[in-house]
């Protein structure tokens, strides 16, 4: 994998060359510097912990873009996580916590279902945190109680119903199994859990044969049994059929139910065949919509199943990562967003780097468990 380190010194290089100050670059600094850092300490000193002191809460509660949210707990779970913390910082992201609770808690009061990809990420930070955990089950509580599971799928129209999974919905289920499996739902939540998984698939129209379409999911309904599929063509895991593999291998393990990890490994296992543009819409090596998340998720589900045709099927995507890298690179794909995390350079940054050290992407555990 040293083949790799060009690219990433040209990332460096890119991301370098954009430095126009603001929040997203110090961001996106700092997200580097914890996650990929160059040496073998933080790079930032006391006197930055206090000046992160004055302005961490009131970033995460200023932002309203559901991106920059998700990308700020992404940062507060690698200052946890990265063996980083000051007196000063410590009492910033104590206060951060506090805001992104209450961000999150409007929003589950406001059904905003739009809002699914951040309630995911805040939840699996909570669970991730002992010093959170109570965030985490209050949270969990929270959804049960002010969405029907039923909402999840089809009590929406078509257009808000695709916002809503483009947004998150599959991987706020995926945060809720994973709140089920840690312990933090009741009986009656665990139901509730269940009874939202089943809407889920219910109405998820599973195609007879593949070739038909690529993608074996239906992406919009307004209502049980009353539109054909539309299928996705996309296998990406933010709203596509890996994100849905991901679910079915989590609530399998959750509900002890083999039809569920039969069903996962079916679907799972034919996205690897998809590879042309036509069946992926891949053109791009972002994380959120390209080539780098697909690498991601394959490894994800590799170390999930121990299934070699995972193994292979994240080999190619990396080769593909690079490839598509190059392309976006010369063609400026990235201009002012270089340093965003999911939609920029710095996801396929870390990915990368975490490829060719040899580590796990800790950064991830909070959009994908």
């Amino acid at each position: 994998m040293n083949l790799f380190a060009p690219i990433l010194s040209q990332l460096r290089d890119r991301l370098d060359a954009a430095a126009t100050g603001g929040s997203q670059q110090e961001v996106g600094k700092l997200l580097l510097d914890l996650y990929a850092p160059v040496s073998d300490r933080f790079v930032r000193t006391e006197r930055d912990g206090y000046g992160l002191a004055n302005q961490l809460g009131l970033m995460v509660q200023e932002n309203g873009s559901q991106d920059a949210f998700v990308e700020w707990v992404v940062l507060l779970h690698g200052m946890k996580t990265q063996d980083v913390l000051t007196t000063p910082l410590q009492k910033a992201i104590e206060q951060a916590d506090k805001v992104v609770f209450e961000t999150v808690r409007r929003q589950i009061r406001l059904d905003a279902l739009t809002f699914a990809d951040g309630e995911a990420a805040a939840l699996n930070y909570f669970m991730l945190h002992p010093e959170t955990v109570d965030y985490a089950r209050q949270l969990v509580q929270l959804i049960a109680r002010h969405t029907e599971p039923e909402r999840l799928l089809y009590a929406l129209d078509g257009q808000a119903q695709q916002a809503a999974k483009h947004n998150g919905l599959t991987k706020l289920l995926i945060a809720l199994v994973s709140a089920g499996q840690r312990g933090l739902a009741s009986p009656s939540l665990l139901k509730w859990i269940e009874s939202a998984v089943k809407y889920r698939l219910h109405y998820l129209t599973l195609m007879v044969n593949s070739t038909e379409s690529q993608s074996e999911f239906r992406q919009s309904a307004s209502g049980p049994f009353e539109q054909e599929a539309l299928a996705t063509n996309e296998p990406m895991w933010t709203r596509g059929d890996l994100n849905e593999v991901v679910l079915l291998y989590q609530v399998a393990t959750l509900l002890s139910d083999s039809y569920y990890r039969q069903l996962a490994d079916r679907i799972g296992l034919d996205t690897i065949m998809h590879r042309e543009v036509a069946q992926t819409v891949i053109r791009h090596a972002e994380f959120r919509q390209g080539a780098a998340g697909i690498a991601h998720t394959y490894d994800y589900l590799f170390r999930l199943t121990g299934y070699m045709a995972y193994r292979n099927g994240w080999h190619y995507w990396l080769t593909r990562t690079i490839d598509l890298l190059r392309t976006d690179l010369a063609s400026n794909y990235y201009a002012h967003r270089e340093w965003h995390l999911l939609n920029g350079i710095v996801g396929v940054y870390l990915m990368l780097h975490a490829t060719v050290t040899h580590t796990r992407q800790v950064w991830s555990d909070i959009i994908l468990l």
